[in-house]
């Protein structure tokens, strides 16, 4: 299977409510994205600077908060710290709401408050965002 057709494969099952499975998808590309980063043909040639692999870092995490599972939640926090970390340089405010909706599944409604907050401080500053689509699916934004 191809990259695409993994990542499209990866949104479908996101898009149904199929999250373990999305879940495995979007890690199998992600390891894609480790090995063969420069043949992927990605338009920015810098991993840390690249918003697609943000897109489908960000996409993993809320993949795997979906599952339910607590070792799954607690890999896409790791997720999302890597894209407020690592992708610093990227603009990606969708990163609070990820890091929000996964306190709110753990019940540490504070903390979901404090990354809600940040994500509202983005916007309130009119700062320009950018709308992105599903990984793989090019005419499906989220």
């Amino acid at each position: 299977m191809n990259f695409n057709d993994t990542l499209a494969e990866a949104s479908g099952c996101y898009m149904r409510n199929i999250a373990n499975r999305s879940m495995e998808k979007y890690g199998e590309a992600l390891e894609m994205v480790t090995k063969s980063f420069k043949d992927l043909k990605f338009k920015n040639k810098n991993v840390k600077t690249c918003d697609e692999v943000v897109v489908i870092k960000f996409m993993f995490a809320r993949a795997c908060i979906n599952t339910h599972s607590y070792p799954d939640i607690i890999t896409g926090h790791a997720k999302l710290n890597e894209i407020i970390t690592i992708h610093k340089d990227v603009r990606f405010p969708a990163v609070y709401l990820g890091f929000a909706l996964m306190f709110k599944k753990l019940n540490r409604y504070e903390q979901a408050m404090v990354y809600a907050e940040k994500g509202v401080d983005f916007f309130n500053k009119n700062l320009p965002c950018v709308t992105y689509n599903y990984p793989g699916i090019p005419a499906e934004p989220f």
